[in-house]
């Protein structure tokens, strides 16, 4: 519960008031607490990965179908990823559209912009 509430009162908008630290300080667990040391922005990376976990929670909950698709994954095999896509939504194999997707460029990863003391703490 307290988890859902620290996620709602980010949604809300609390999250960007003056204080906010202490209102997210009152709903994160010691542990989770302490798994975020030496994280850059860790109520942000907490909010994020918070929004993901409700929102697989609620189609679990409504019984819907869902599938993760991979950022770092969709470039290296676009045409698999996007058969994958369009059999998941349904589309059928010979479609026009399906046949028109464009190509896939890869963004900025910004792979420097975390040291990597911060990218071991953010992926452990």
């Amino acid at each position: 519960k307290a988890a859902a509430a620290a996620a709602a009162a980010a949604s809300s908008g609390e999250a960007g008031v003056r204080g906010s630290t202490n209102m997210m300080n009152r709903f994160i667990p010691s542990d989770v607490k302490a798994a975020m040391d030496g994280v850059p922005c860790p109520y942000d990376f907490f909010q994020y990965v918070q929004w993901h976990n409700l929102a697989l929670e609620e189609a679990e909950f409504r019984g819907l179908e869902t599938l993760a698709i991979y950022y770092e994954d969709f470039g290296l095999s676009q045409g698999q990823m996007v058969g994958g896509i369009a059999d998941f939504l349904g589309v059928p194999k010979n479609s026009k559209k399906r046949k028109e997707v464009p190509q896939f460029l890869r963004a900025r990863m910004y792979d420097d912009y975390y040291t990597n003391e911060q990218k071991r703490a953010i992926w452990r």
